[in-house]
């Protein structure tokens, strides 16, 4: 039988109290700035956790539980090699310190309140998004960053951060990295890819810098890493995902940008993120020309996308055709308009758009293709 113990109104000043027994925290309880409570053993909260000190989680006999029940945790310090597993969701008021071991978050969620950060991440300890569970920053100001501490998997060296610089207005951003084959991300070129798809949301729609770091273990037979870029998956199935300009990145390689229109919270298959290295076309099976099972012409592809002042489209005609193109943003409002004149076989038209505001916006070439194309605007 496991030894626990009970808290219900303690106050812990100036001093690290170490604990080898369950720990049960209920009624109220405070750690002061320079106080902690070192656990050797599972711990349950049942109440928030007023102060600024941490809970130290630093058994090595195996691998310890938090079950938090969604309450907050000013600071938690995490030394355990063999980690820690949410068995419910938690909130971190201040700072998850990591010194060695991951957070293994399962189907609970962890989130980081407004302000609060986190220390010490990289290969030897960062969160495990093996499961349902979401990591989640609150309150990102418009303009700053946060770098999601993430991996799929515990193995060493599977970390995968994702930095996200948030365009719009201040909201919360949730995010989980996986292996393609856990996840509802499709992509049918997969030597041209890597083996991680982020899933990222918000509760309010709107841009954001993408930032995602992978591992050389997760590289396509055929990806090169100095000629990479972010993608975005456009539709449901892996169907079409978003060109991109390939770049060397930074990093040696490991680390590529783009700026993307972030969907809300449980959106849909616009939420998924990975890398292409396919000469500035998507992962899917048409490298994001859209081809004639969807079109009234051969084919179509916009570049570079996202761009900065002009828009190149080629466009593979059958015949001879006067069109014309009708640029919109999300709300359907119109923001520029053209005409175009195709010559049977390919065709290159560039669009200047250096009036267009930062931003995503929908491509619409009437009596050409029958579904938009979004492109964004830098």
């Amino acid at each position: 039988m496991k030894k626990k113990i009970i808290f219900c109104t303690p106050l812990i000043f100036g001093m690290t109290m170490s604990l080898s027994a369950q720990m049960h925290i209920g009624g109220q309880f405070y750690i002061d700035t320079a106080a902690a409570v070192a656990v050797a053993a599972d711990v349950y909260v049942d109440t928030d956790i007023a102060g600024r000190g941490a809970v130290i989680l630093n058994s090595n006999a195996g691998t310890q539980e938090l079950h938090a029940g969604g309450h907050v945790i000013p600071g938690v310090r995490l030394d355990n090699t063999d980690g820690v597993r949410l068995r419910s969701a938690v909130m971190i008021g201040r700072e998850l310190l990591f010194e060695q071991g991951k957070v293994y978050v399962g189907n609970a969620d962890l989130t980081f309140a407004a302000g609060a950060v986190h220390t010490g991440a990289g290969i030897h300890g960062y969160i495990v998004t093996d499961s349902a569970g979401l990591v989640t920053a609150e309150a990102i100001a418009a303009n700053d960053v946060f770098t999601f501490p993430v991996g799929q998997s515990g193995t060493t060296g599977d970390y995968t951060p994702v930095s996200v610089t948030n365009k719009s207005s201040v909201r919360k951003i949730q995010v989980q990295v996986k292996d393609y084959d856990a996840t509802p991300a499709v992509v049918h070129n997969r030597p041209f890819g890597i083996g991680r798809a982020w899933q990222i949301t918000s509760d309010i729609s709107g841009d954001a810098e993408i930032s995602l770091t992978h591992n050389e273990t997760t590289e396509g037979t055929s990806f090169t890493r100095n000629a990479a870029f972010v993608t975005q998956q456009e539709a449901a199935g892996g169907t079409r995902w978003s060109i991109g300009t390939p770049g060397s990145g930074t990093q040696n390689g490991y680390v590529h940008s783009g700026i993307f229109l972030i969907p809300v919270s449980g959106g849909d298959a616009t939420a998924f993120f990975s890398k292409s290295s396919h000469s500035g076309s998507s992962l899917g099976p048409e490298h994001n020309l859209i081809t004639a099972s969807d079109m009234n012409v051969a084919a179509i592809a916009a570049y570079p996308n996202p761009f900065v002042h002009n828009l190149v489209l080629n466009i593979n005609c059958p015949v001879a055709a006067d069109g014309s193109f009708l640029i919109t943003d999300v709300s359907g409002r119109e923001v520029s308009s053209g005409v175009l004149h195709l010559n049977a076989g390919m065709n290159h038209h560039t669009l200047s758009l250096e009036s267009l505001s930062s931003g995503a916006y929908l491509l619409h070439l009437p009596g050409i293709i029958n579904n938009p194309v979004k492109i964004v605007k830098q």
